[in-house]
């Protein structure tokens, strides 16, 4: 069942009925009764010093199960996740943590390539090279569209042919997008959700494939209001807050995390990490703060930004510190 908990969340399956339940008890082994040596060994080498829930599943061991096969050794998640012997467990886990750095450099290199090339004008992100790696593509895309909320789409070589992935917000049907590309021979084959998609097309079909997608979203606008449950005083986000939102996990697809809303805010800036994360300091006119991270975020556009004002509406999301087990905000966004 703790594999199956693991599977269920990295494969963004829907969270309702029966697979909330299999989540539910896979985390309890995984807490309480763990066996899988490749698992004890993964928490211990990525240094989870706390009570395993669904976010270290789908953001922490996940990305590194999955670094392997992104890296085209998909052998090392199944020789890790199978090993009855610790040390040789232990061996997977410093491979698979090695070959997860690896595939970060590759994305952050590329997404810093790309930084100077995206046109705020275009309806979508649209790039290909063919010298990227297959295997990062699809968190380039997502990348891309975290950063402006565009609908992005990352293409490179596969032996004569070029795969790529795409993610969007939502709106528009990415996956039935790369069906009707297909029955109008655009792509040789496609498919996917309203949020992911993935597609295979000739060389020569780069540039129809371009102007359809953009066709398709031009005059387009996603959505751009901020959804949240409610209105909360920083003075409430405790212990106890984070126990009660507890019973509501665990969290996923069709059981969103709720996001929630704090009002003029005043923002200091803590600590970057890895020239992408920010720890802040958040704070109302009573003397109330609140530690809270940014992730993935251009740093440079961000300072610039909160230079302009003196307070901030921040939407979050509340979450046990990784590493502190702190109670601290998860921002979504601010305005």
């Amino acid at each position: 069942m703790d594999l199956v908990a693991l599977a269920t969340i990295c494969d963004l399956v829907p969270l309702n009925s029966i697979n909330r339940s299999f989540v539910k008890q896979g985390l309890n082994i995984l807490n309480y009764d763990i066996k899988n040596k490749g698992i004890v060994t993964l928490i211990n080498q990525s240094k989870i010093n706390q009570k395993i829930s669904e976010y270290h599943l789908g953001f922490i061991l996940g990305p590194r199960i999955n670094a392997g096969g992104r890296m085209g050794e998909s052998y090392l998640g199944f020789n890790l996740l199978s090993c009855e012997n610790i040390h040789a467990a232990t061996q997977y886990s410093s491979i698979i943590t090695s070959k997860n750095q690896e595939r970060q450099k590759i994305q952050n290199k590329i997404i810093n390539s790309l930084t100077t090339l995206i046109e705020e004008s275009d309806a979508i992100n649209f790039f290909y090279d063919p010298s990227w790696h297959i295997g990062v593509i699809g968190i380039i895309a997502g990348r891309l569209m975290r950063g402006n909320k565009k609908p992005s789409f990352v293409m490179t070589n596969s032996n004569d042919l070029i795969v790529g992935s795409g993610r969007s917000t939502g709106g528009l049907n990415i996956g039935n997008l790369m069906i009707e590309a297909v029955e109008k021979k655009i792509i040789i084959k496609g498919g996917g959700h309203s949020k992911a998609c993935g597609f295979t097309l000739e060389k020569d079909s780069i540039k129809e494939f371009k102007n359809f997608l953009f066709t398709k979203f031009q005059g387009f606008y996603p959505e751009k209001n901020n959804f949240y449950e409610m209105n909360l005083d920083i003075s409430v986000i405790n212990e106890n807050l984070l126990n009660d939102l507890s019973l509501m996990s665990p969290f996923g697809q069709l059981n969103p995390e709720p996001v929630f809303k704090s009002e003029n805010l005043k923002i200091n800036i803590l600590n970057i990490f890895k020239e992408k994360h920010i720890k802040c300091k958040l704070f109302d006119n009573l003397g109330n703060s609140l530690i809270g991270i940014f992730f993935d975020i251009d740093v440079i556009k961000f300072k610039e930004y909160i230079s302009k004002k003196d307070t901030f509406n921040c939407f979050y999301k509340v979450k046990r510190d990784t590493y502190s087990s702190n109670v601290i905000a998860h921002i979504e966004d601010i305005h």
